[in-house]
């Protein structure tokens, strides 16, 4: 799927308003027990700027200013500043200035464990204090709805009535007039090598199988005069990602291991 003109976006971007809507009431009903007033809470993003899921905080960003400006907070109960922290990663360090947090699930919880010796989350059933995060957290926000499943069903001692699905966003939906054609012309992408046929994702030895199998059919293709240029790419996230995405033909993925959501 090559994002051009992102013709879904705006349907995307209603439904979006629509979950955060659900998840800013329910937020209100949560407090709303013990306090009353009405002071506004601020909203504080740890991971700001990160690499990984900068834009998505960005989107984010965007899409909550837009909920509140509509009034999804006009029952918000608290009668003192309150600030909430929205945090992507398992093991994000939540700020001692924050009054509650908001966990944005984003880890492989209902799949097999990695590979020994991968990088990053191993995986949910050996990570006890991932666990013990999501209890405390004032909502859960899944962008999977398999997940969601998973978390409402599966997580000893996690309150359901706090899981929320809300679907994940990037940077493209923060700013739906932005096209590929657009973003190719910047010239921070000017320089990112293009490719026909593009993998991106963290790599497993099945999806190294994979990659392996597409190489030898591109290889086959130039032998036959149709010259085809793949890449497999790990590690490239943000804007050099982005670059890479709009300027392939052909992007494919596959799930990093048993049970896995594709990301």
């Amino acid at each position: 799927y090559k994002p051009d003109k992102l013709p879904f976006a705006r349907a995307r971007r209603l439904l979006i308003l629509c979950n955060m809507r659900k998840c800013l009431a329910l937020l209100a009903c949560l407090l709303g027990q013990a306090f009353a007033g009405l002071v506004m809470p601020s909203f504080v993003f740890p991971e700001d700027g990160d690499e990984y899921f900068g834009p998505n905080i960005k989107a984010l960003k965007s899409t909550l200013d837009v909920a509140v400006g509509q009034g999804c907070l006009a029952s918000w109960p608290m009668s003192k500043p309150t600030e909430i922290a929205i945090v992507f990663r398992h093991d994000s360090v939540i700020p001692a200035s924050a009054d509650f947090f908001i966990q944005y699930q984003m880890e492989q919880i209902a799949a097999a464990s990695a590979e020994p010796g991968s990088a990053g989350f191993q995986g949910f059933n050996v990570n006890s204090e991932y666990h013990r995060k999501l209890r405390a957290a004032l909502q859960v926000w899944e962008w999977s709805p398999h997940q969601l499943k998973f978390l409402k069903n599966s997580v000893p001692g996690l309150d359901s009535n706090k899981v929320a699905y809300v679907p994940l966003w990037s940077s493209v939906e923060a700013d739906p007039t932005e096209t590929c054609a657009d973003l190719i012309e910047e010239p921070e992408c000017r320089d990112v090598d293009g490719v026909d046929v593009l993998f991106f994702g963290a790599m497993s030895d099945s999806r190294r199988k994979l990659c392996n199998l597409v190489d030898d059919i591109t290889n086959e293709l130039r032998f036959q005069g149709r010259a085809a240029s793949h890449q497999c790419v790990s590690g490239v996230f943000g804007r050099a990602l982005q670059c890479k995405i709009c300027k392939a033909a052909v992007i494919y993925s596959t799930h990093s291991r048993e049970g896995a959501v594709l990301e």
